[in-house]
């Protein structure tokens, strides 16, 4: 791995998303704290039990690690490598949405995740999440899990004590036991933390978004417009077509501020088609194929 991407290996290495467009039972509102770097990008942040977190959606670190983080960018984007037209560590990423990593970094040699529970689950909350790796056992043929508590490299399964999130997960393999942390226990919800331990962004953060909804920005929670960044270049692939139908995408009023929309589809698409979380589509099982 080359120098840019030991760097960002590391900002990587404290990204967790949460498991966006869904409602939680309890909602928070806290202070929004900003950083602002030397190439003049913005960092807006929140703080809860010792953990930051970007707009309520990403949690990029424990709180006694963001400044060395700060550090590590700043001292990246002051090397020659750096596209000084562009945003953040290369022309195509920001600190906000750490997209600079490539995507092979992340994925899970030969497909296979292990996994293991601590003993914060009950064993009902086990057999719904059993159900859920089941079923995509049974659906997706490239990338699998498989029980493993003695693996060095896992994801364990664990409880989310955020009460703004039903759930949180690495983008893909981090390296170590890492959280896969959930609240809410439904399949669909558990099928999209996996999907993004297996390294999955949201729907809507795909490049080309902008030709199949609008994002209605004045409609957002002030300091959550981060959520809804959009994953371009050459870091990033998008497989397949554009998925409506989703477990990944968001819902239409996802951090809505008044109750309006803030994502509306195009091409004649019902708004109550995104922000599914019955369970892994047929576009979500194509695409995990692509990427593996």
């Amino acid at each position: 791995m080359n120098s840019k991407n030991l760097i960002a290996a590391g900002i990587l290495g404290s990204l967790i998303l949460a498991s966006c467009g869904t409602t939680p039972a309890q909602n928070q509102e806290m202070s929004v704290k900003s950083h602002t770097f030397s190439n003049g990008e913005t960092f807006s942040y929140t703080e809860y039990d010792g953990i930051v977190k970007t707009d309520d959606d990403v949690i990029v670190a424990n709180s006694d690690e963001l400044s060395g983080l700060f550090q590590k960018y700043e001292a990246y984007l002051s090397t020659p490598e750096v596209d000084k037209n562009g945003v953040g560590i290369t022309k195509y990423c920001s600190f906000e949405f750490i997209t600079c990593w490539s995507y092979t970094d992340n994925r899970w040699p030969s497909g296979k995740i292990y996994y293991s529970y601590d003993g914060t689950l009950t064993s009902t909350q086990k057999n719904n999440i059993l159900t859920a790796i089941t079923d995509w056992n049974s659906r997706v043929s490239d990338v699998k899990w498989y029980y493993s508590p003695a693996a060095g490299d896992r994801v364990v399964f664990t409880k989310e004590t955020d009460p703004n999130a039903c759930g949180s997960s690495s983008i893909g393999k981090k390296g170590g036991a890492q959280q896969l942390r959930l609240s809410c226990f439904s399949k669909g919800v558990i099928q999209h933390e996996m999907g993004h331990a297996a390294g999955l962004l949201h729907e809507q953060s795909r490049c080309d978004r902008d030709s199949f909804v609008t994002i209605l920005w004045a409609n957002i929670k002030s300091g959550y417009s981060g959520n809804f960044n959009k994953a371009c270049g050459e870091a990033y692939k998008d497989y397949g077509s554009y998925n409506y139908n989703s477990v990944m995408h968001y819902g239409a009023k996802a951090f809505s501020s008044n109750g309006g929309y803030t994502i509306v589809p195009k091409n004649g698409v019902s708004v109550n088609t995104i922000g599914q979380r019955e369970a892994l589509h047929a576009g979500d099982v194509s695409a995990l194929n692509q990427m593996y």
